[in-house]
């Protein structure tokens, strides 16, 4: 399902790797969210979990320290927004996915999402009118599709 390097143990035919992260923030600047992202990720690689019990599916534009991360598998085609909601899914469809950026694949019930604010209602001035509509509408269909939220602070899960 994706073309491109697999340093995990994900093959059709084998078994299925059982959690996956969300490897979008390989492709970003690093912020908050994705420095977060980054060292989660980082801890669960270090935790000694077996070979199939992780893997990061990155985009083919994950660069810097995202290609640093042990047990990627590249899906290498779309990017950004098209490629956490369409190749995402498709690459991962039994295996729970873990988002840790405040985002995932919208019509996904397997996942766990982390959400780290409700900054495009605590601070809509700070985004483009698009951009608050696109997390509105994410934020309004995942709170119901996820099967866990997690957050960072009581703040956070209050506003949430």
């Amino acid at each position: 399902m994706c073309p491109g390097r697999t340093s995990g143990k994900h093959r059709r035919g084998e078994g299925l790797v059982k959690l996956a992260i969300n490897g979008k923030f390989t492709a970003k600047r690093i912020t908050g969210a994705q420095r977060v992202a980054y060292e989660l990720t980082r801890a669960f690689q270090v935790s000694g979990l077996p070979a199939d019990e992780l893997e990061v599916v990155v985009p083919s534009d994950a660069a810097g320290p995202g290609l640093a991360l042990k047990r990627t598998r590249m899906c290498s085609w779309l990017k950004g927004n098209l490629w956490e909601q369409i190749t995402l899914p498709l690459a991962t469809p039994r295996q729970t996915l873990a988002s840790l950026c405040n985002t995932g694949p919208l019509f996904m019930s397997n996942q766990i999402v982390m959400l780290h604010d409700m900054a495009v209602y605590d601070v809509p001035y700070a985004f483009s009118k698009k951009f608050r509509l696109w997390y509105k509408l994410k934020f309004s269909i995942q709170h119901r599709q996820s099967s866990v939220i997690l957050t960072v602070s009581d703040f956070s899960k209050a506003r949430i």
